[in-house]
């Protein structure tokens, strides 16, 4: 394999590397991301990242969407972790 070690996660059987790409759209994709909300939603984005234990790996803002990819450490609740994660996402942007 040619992935780095700190990428691969491995157990005596079994070796993964989880990531998540998520873009998250407003409503008909309106452009409502620029200037000064643009800096503040990477801000948000950034604290309820850190807030629920996610690696932010990339993200970017754009006047009609955002994408972000992400790895969160592998637990029996991920699939909970990001769904709350991104439900807490969409009402936050829901205010803009």
């Amino acid at each position: 394999m040619n992935k780095s070690s700190n990428d691969l996660h491995t157990l005596s059987h079994t070796t993964w590397n989880c990531k998540y790409h998520i873009v998250f759209a407003p409503k008909y994709r309106r452009k409502v991301f620029y200037g000064e909300k643009r800096l503040e939603i990477g801000a948000i984005l950034r604290k309820l990242c850190n807030w629920k234990g996610v690696h932010i790996i990339t993200a970017e803002v754009c006047p009609d969407h955002v994408h972000m990819q992400w790895k969160t450490p592998v637990t029996r609740y991920r699939a909970l972790k990001k769904s709350h994660l991104k439900l807490m996402i969409n009402n936050f942007l829901r205010i803009f």
